[in-house]
């Protein structure tokens, strides 16, 4: 761990990060790696910076292999568990208000520890009740 960053490693492969609130940012910083499908980056602006309006660019067509899934803590507690499809233990965390997690492959459950209130991005899109997941 440094710096409020947990990567989450099974077989040599980075399969979630969990990012503190603790985490350093001077203006931008951005957590993923450019070749990541998720983009997640931190503002911290201390002057008045206006940004421009905008699009992204897209140069070619996106191929997502795994749905990749955000969670961010805004208040109360969950413990996260990311396990294989055999339902082995990889890692588990706590996370806390201002926490996030960025799970990137394996599969993985969370418990709602009390009344809490998660923010929660994933790519799409949604494919309906019946085919959004599946359940070891």
């Amino acid at each position: 761990m440094t710096d409020g960053i947990e990567p989450i490693y099974y077989q040599k492969k980075e399969v979630a990060c969990v990012y503190r609130k603790t985490i350093t940012v001077k203006n931008i910083r951005f957590l993923t790696t450019p070749d990541n499908a998720f983009q997640i980056g931190i503002h911290d602006r201390k002057l008045p910076i206006k940004l421009s309006p905008h699009t992204h660019n897209c140069p070619k067509p996106l191929s997502i292999p795994e749905i990749q899934e955000l969670l961010f803590v805004i208040k109360g507690k969950i413990r996260i568990r990311i396990v294989t499809d055999t339902k082995k233990l990889i890692a588990k965390k706590l996370l806390s208000e201002g926490d996030a997690v960025l799970f990137k492959s394996q599969a993985h459950g969370v418990e709602f520890l009390g009344n809490a209130r998660v923010f929660e991005v994933k790519q799409g899109p949604y494919p309906g009740d019946a085919h959004a997941k599946h359940y070891l």
